[in-house]
């Protein structure tokens, strides 16, 4: 299991849509968006080496800007071949490479 958050000095209703667009190359099939708690869960689909991954984020105010919680794990207990921190590193690349994050510890 991967467990990342991260803290961004923007509004919330800017880097939200921007993150739901990210999530959307990684699955358009496997989303779900909850747009008032201001989650995302993305469920990769199974290939032929994985039974794929589930990504939780959690985006909410934090200090003067927002922050972003990710935790990404196998979708199944068994799955050896899972990697979700390929999904995590993608994710927060490309919104680093859009807004400047930091990360909490």
């Amino acid at each position: 299991m991967t467990n990342e958050r991260w803290y961004y000095q923007e509004d919330i209703n800017e880097l939200f849509p921007t993150l739901k667009d990210i999530c959307s190359e990684i699955s358009e099939d496997g989303i779900e968006i909850d747009e008032i708690g201001r989650r995302i869960r993305i469920v990769t689909p199974p290939s032929l080496l994985s039974y794929g991954e589930r990504i939780d984020i959690l985006v909410n105010d934090y200090k003067n800007g927002v922050a972003v919680t990710i935790e990404a794990g196998a979708e199944v207990w068994f799955n050896i071949t899972s990697d979700p921190d390929r999904y995590v590193r993608f994710i927060i690349d490309k919104l680093n490479s859009i807004y400047s994050g930091e990360k909490i510890d």
